[in-house]
């Protein structure tokens, strides 16, 4: 039987915890959509050719394979920046969403995240290699990341610096649709203009899917000096161009505070003050 026609063709991109799974949400009332499709499989391609066991065009061709398979309209998850030139290259009608979320609250959020929910062992394995768990080690100012078995600043923030600019290096200017996750809701129409599509199929109610469990409040029992040097060193280009009325966590953690999609999360009693 034949697979039925794309009426669309469009990639989320961004790394995990920056609004995948909205845009997944968004479109995926009308259209054929899904949120880190196939993604075992995409985690021991991207893991094979990280060791050297396959090539990058054959992880490539992989993925493609996939693709072809799964035929979806709308595939968003953080696994496809490890794909992004097959997508520019390979399939020249794709279109690619780039969620983005400030650097000091997306740590915030993926630091919980990684306490909050119980990783198998090829995410545990996804996770070391993107944030360098063999590679960077815990400064005494962020003991208490090492203490909670977290990774550290530089390996969540490298990471960060190293999709959204990989993403945007990679994708004409055309085809990529870069939204602050915090603007996603208000962005329905020029999200429906890029891809396309009638603004009345998209649900824009659905702009925040997959909140956190909770807070652990770990990165503010960081040194504030300290991890805003950090912020600076490793994502400070891409937060001067796309926040710039953000300065310090103080201003993230304000505006995160004031922003209507912004919902409180209990906190996790077993990451609570320990001194």
């Amino acid at each position: 039987m034949a697979k039925p026609a794309r009426r669309i063709h469009l990639y989320g991109a961004g790394p995990p915890k920056s609004g995948t799974h909205s845009v997944e949400a968004i479109f995926g009332e009308t259209y054929r959509a899904a949120h880190e499709p196939k993604r075992a499989r995409v985690i021991e391609t991207i893991m094979a050719e990280s060791f050297g066991w396959i090539s990058k065009p054959r992880a490539d061709e992989i993925w493609l394979d996939l693709q072809d398979h799964i035929n979806l309209e709308v595939n968003s998850s953080h696994h496809n920046v490890h794909f992004i030139d097959a997508i520019v290259e390979r399939l020249p009608e794709a279109k690619v969403i780039l969620t983005f979320r400030d650097a000091y609250d997306w740590t915030d959020s993926h630091i919980d995240h990684d306490l909050n929910r119980i990783a198998d062992m090829r995410l545990t394995a996804l996770r070391d290699y993107r944030f360098g768990a063999t590679h960077f080690r815990h400064t005494p100012e962020e003991q208490i990341l090492k203490d909670h078995g977290t990774y550290t600043l530089r390996g969540y923030l490298a990471f960060w610096a190293w999709t959204y600019q990989r993403v945007i290096d990679a994708v004409p200017p055309e085809r990529l649709f870069i939204v602050r996750l915090k603007d996603l809701k208000n962005k329905t129409q020029e999200l429906a203009d890029f891809a396309g599509v009638d603004a009345a199929t998209l649900n824009q109610k659905k702009s925040h899917q997959f909140a956190g469990l909770g807070r652990s409040f770990l990165l503010e029992k960081i040194p504030e000096d300290f991890l805003e040097e950090q912020v600076r060193k490793y994502a400070g280009p891409l937060m001067e161009k796309y926040f710039p009325e953000l300065k310090s966590i103080k201003d993230s953690r304000a505006w995160a505070a004031n922003h209507a999609s912004q919902k409180a999360r209990p906190e996790i009693d077993r990451v609570k003050e320990t001194a």
